[in-house]
């Protein structure tokens, strides 16, 4: 017989013979209910207080064993909290660490870019100023005579004088483009008239080079709104560059004409400048906009410069409202394209 039945039957029993001697009791039977109580009532009453004991035994050990639950799952849970936040704190520093070297990467090869900027800039400013200075010296000696002479010599300390003022106006161009303080007079401007602009601005490095520049520029093209000068410059880089990265080749291509845009909806002005020089190795592609960057073609090849000119000229391009992109192959040439919005109002 299951347990909690036989307690329901004693509990019954026991209401049953307290019945009986209740009965007895209100009949006048007082020694009759008397022995009915100790004979049923005492013996039914026992079994039904040892059942409430055995129920608070069981009720104190499922209480028990509830609790020991409790604090096993408390345990559980604490590990795995202690556990999670351990995961967290390792996963937090791994970061905190790999954001700290990275930076501390960063702050090295910027350190290590501007020493080389460094040295690039001395090499360019010594080589026109121990000219310079040799020319002023033979003058002072005495040592040139004629006028032959003194053209040449006035020549090649105009010519010096001319790189070194270049490399300073590079130099300052890019501090204030950094700072933002340029500030463009942007007005409607003809493709040719840029073009014009760059042509006789390089004109000297050209012809001294020996390079002959291909014009394929389209008739008509509409105007684009833009700074001169700083338009000038731009491109004057991208000549600058062509001149210095064709090895033996001696051709220049410059382009303009209408195209779709890819960025924006309607058409604008794309500008190119081409030459057939060492061209650029494709994992360097990412970086040649980057200042201070030099290939590792470009250093075999022991060209100087300050390694601005690119970098300037996208800031350019970028600051009228347009953009600066390269396509090139190793030893087949590079393409850079300017592209630039149409003026709303032609």
């Amino acid at each position: 017989m299951p347990t909690s039945l036989a307690k329901r039957i004693a509990a019954s029993d026991y209401l049953s013979v307290r019945n009986e001697v209740l009965a007895s009791i209100l009949e006048g039977s007082t020694k009759e209910a008397v022995n009915l109580d100790l004979q049923g009532g005492v013996p039914s009453f026992e079994r039904v207080r040892q059942d409430l004991e055995e129920i608070k035994r069981l009720y104190d050990v499922q209480a028990s064993e509830q609790l020991a639950n409790v604090a096993a799952t408390s345990r559980r849970t604490v590990f795995r909290l202690i556990g999670v936040l351990g995961i967290t704190l390792a996963l937090a520093s791994a970061s905190v660490w790999a954001i700290q070297r990275s930076k501390m990467l960063g702050a090295i090869q910027l350190a290590k870019l501007q020493m080389e900027f460094v040295a690039s800039v001395s090499h360019e400013l010594r080589t026109p100023l121990t000219v310079i200075s040799s020319a002023a010296d033979n003058i002072a000696d005495g040592l040139v005579g004629g006028k032959d002479q003194l053209k040449r010599y006035g020549s090649a300390i105009q010519n010096q004088c001319r790189q070194i003022t270049e490399l300073v106006n590079q130099i300052l161009l890019f501090a204030s483009t950094k700072d933002r303080k340029n500030r463009y007079t942007l007005r409607p401007l003809q493709v040719s008239q840029i073009i014009d602009s760059v042509l006789d601005n390089t004109a000297e490095l050209v012809e001294g080079a020996g390079f002959a520049i291909e014009q394929r520029i389209e008739s008509g093209l509409p105007s684009v709104m833009g700074d001169l000068s700083a338009l000038s410059q731009c491109l004057q880089n991208l000549i600058v560059n062509a001149v210095k990265y064709s090895g033996e080749s001696r051709w220049i291509g410059i382009s303009a004409f209408v195209e779709n845009s890819e960025e924006r909806s309607g058409k604008e002005i794309r500008i190119t400048v081409q030459d057939r020089g060492i061209g650029i190795d494709r994992l360097e592609m990412p970086h040649v906009f980057e200042p201070f960057y030099r290939g590792a073609a470009v250093s075999a090849a022991q060209i100087h410069g300050t390694d601005l000119g690119l970098s300037l000229a996208k800031s350019i391009a970028e600051a009228m409202g347009g953009t600066l992109s390269v396509a090139s192959e190793l030893a087949v040439g590079s393409v850079f394209t300017l592209r630039l919005p149409i003026a709303e109002k032609q």
